[in-house]
């Protein structure tokens, strides 16, 4: 049983802990499958399977869960890339300001955006438009950003 060398759990023969996410390497050279050229051509791979922690902004594994640093959870809209759709975020703002935000998992911005919705009703046409087009175009870029992998807050300003 190989024990994870920055948390201490015991982890089996996994290549990342499922505690803290780190990689671990293999240290018995006769069950390790790879050459050296293929660790060679691995190196520049692995540049692209790197992301920084929300909390301490270190290195860590691209699917890491917890920082091995820090420890800090990274959240769900950091790990991998969102499976939401672009234009059906879109096409929901455009039925109800904010809606679009809640199928992103935006709640807080879809709560504010709706009620500002709401209020630009009551006051003049015009501040509802205003509302109107700022959720058509933060619920698509936001998708679209989540599409990506990147980090998309749940805050208005």
């Amino acid at each position: 049983m190989t024990t994870c060398p920055v948390c201490g759990k015991e982890i089996g023969d996994e290549k990342f802990c499922p505690n803290c996410g780190s990689a671990i390497k293999n240290e018995n050279k006769e069950t390790d499958n790879l050459s050296t050229n293929d660790n060679n051509s691995n190196d520049n791979d692995n540049d692209n399977n790197i992301k920084y922690c929300t909390n301490c902004c270190s290195e860590i594994d691209f699917n890491a869960e917890i920082c091995p640093k820090c420890g800090v959870r990274q959240t769900s809209s950091t790990i991998g890339k969102s499976d939401k759709s672009e234009v059906l975020a879109l096409v929901l703002s455009l039925i109800l300001p904010g809606l679009g935000h809640f199928y992103l998992g935006l709640p807080k911005k879809g709560i504010i955006i709706l009620i500002c919705a709401i209020i630009g009703v009551f006051l003049l046409f015009i501040p509802y438009v205003i509302v109107l087009i700022y959720a058509i175009y933060d619920s698509y870029k936001s998708a679209m950003a989540l599409a990506n992998g990147e980090t998309v807050e749940d805050k208005l300003f």
